[in-house]
């Protein structure tokens, strides 16, 4: 099996405008202020904390990471994911952007998401189906609702 290797950032970015920046703000002081209102402090304070954290990873820039297929099973820069412990593979090409969809035998993270770059989709299918079973993929709501706040 010859390896198959691509270059892609960690996940799609979409620019954010600094009025995003500014409705997350409101939206925040608003929420933060009606917890007080209603005497729930530490409420407010998880509000709070939730508004920071999402805007340092809204503004955060993807890193670039290397995927490679082979004999072993699927490396995505550091991290293998030995066939072994993989039971399906899914290719989601009819989202905004194509990923290879991996189910492995972990509990806490059973899907792992690898974007395809500018790699042939058929080409991956081709590399993984004599190897693994390929499943079905259907976005999670969850999902759809990141990608509709621009996350």
């Amino acid at each position: 099996m010859q390896p198959l290797t691509w270059a892609t950032h960690e996940y799609y970015h979409s620019p954010k405008t600094s009025d995003w920046f500014w409705a997350l703000g409101i939206v925040a002081a608003a929420c933060v202020f009606i917890s007080e209102l209603l005497g729930n402090i530490l409420f407010a304070v998880f509000i709070a904390l939730a508004a920071f954290a999402v805007s340092l990873y809204a503004a955060r820039r993807p890193k670039q990471i290397s995927v490679e297929i082979n004999q072993k099973g699927i490396r995505v820069n550091e991290t293998i994911f030995p066939f072994a412990h993989i039971k399906e593979f899914a290719l989601a090409i009819d989202i905004r952007s194509p990923v290879l969809v991996v189910t492995i035998d972990k509990l806490l993270m059973p899907h792992i998401l690898i974007p395809l770059g500018e790699i042939d989709p058929e080409e991956v299918r081709a590399t993984l189906s004599p190897r693994l079973k390929e499943g079905h993929y259907q976005e999670p709501l969850s999902i759809k609702l990141f990608d509709a706040f621009g996350l």
